[in-house]
């Protein structure tokens, strides 16, 4: 009788361990991103009165969200030259989201697509490394589900052993 209940206690007490563990394990890994704040640019293809009104309402936007910060950048002297130094100082900044209207979108496609794939580039780095440190945790969870697997079908046996001596 001694030592089932032993066998009781120290099952219990390996179900408590792995629970407490797994909720310490998920506690760590949740993210809500409120200390996250993202890096968003809108760049502008002239210096127009439209893009005023537009530089308002983003501040009003980078307000309203906790979040996020908005630069805006207009386009001085209006030129694809411009547009594309400005775009390059954006993306070295670590900028994770742009907007722009394209002096000449023609012409310019090929800035556009080398901006996206370094964006794209980025994401998936970010995205490597996620997968990287998942996996391990993976591993210790499927540990934890066999190991409560194998303890539900030995104690009982060891109980049966127990009565049958």
């Amino acid at each position: 009788m001694k030592s089932r209940i032993k066998l009781s206690r120290l099952a219990y007490v390996m179900v408590c361990g792995l629970l407490v563990f797994a909720s310490l394990l998920l506690g760590a890994c949740k993210n809500t991103g409120a200390g996250k704040r993202h890096k968003l640019a809108f760049v502008t293809n002239n210096a127009s009165d439209f893009w005023t009104i537009a530089r308002k309402g983003t501040e009003k936007a980078a307000a309203e969200l906790p979040n996020a910060d908005v630069e805006f950048r207009i386009n001085s002297d209006g030129t694809a030259a411009e547009q594309q130094r400005v775009i390059d100082d954006l993306l070295a900044k670590g900028i994770e989201g742009i907007a722009i209207s394209p002096v000449d979108p023609v012409n310019q496609l090929q800035m556009l697509n080398r901006a996206a794939h370094l964006e794209t580039q980025a994401l998936e780095r970010r995205l490597v490394v996620f997968l990287t440190l998942l996996e391990p945790v993976m591993i210790l969870v499927m540990g934890g589900v066999v190991l409560m697997i194998v303890l539900a079908i030995l104690l009982p046996i060891i109980e049966i052993n127990q009565l049958v001596h």
